[in-house]
């Protein structure tokens, strides 16, 4: 991995190794970004403070600008 680190923002949707992962705070690291979501995923206001829990399958779907602007997305919870 490179040693120069870059700002990656809230949402990012970053591949480090085999893991993939979304990064729920503005942070600094080399990782590979490979999307963004615009659904917040982190809460610590709340005692509930995530929305995703571990061993929760996630599917990721290809939106346009266009429909992220206009809120043309769900979330999912099964």
């Amino acid at each position: 991995t490179s040693e120069k680190k870059k700002f990656i923002p809230c949402g990012s949707v970053i591949m480090e190794g085999k893991k993939c992962g979304i990064v729920t705070t503005d942070t600094y690291n080399d990782w590979l970004v490979i999307g963004y979501t615009p659904v917040q995923l982190f809460f610590p206001e709340q005692q509930n403070f995530t929305l995703l829990k571990l061993g929760d399958n996630v599917t990721f779907e290809s939106k346009d600008i266009n429909e992220i602007e206009l809120g043309d997305y769900k979330t999912c919870q099964s």
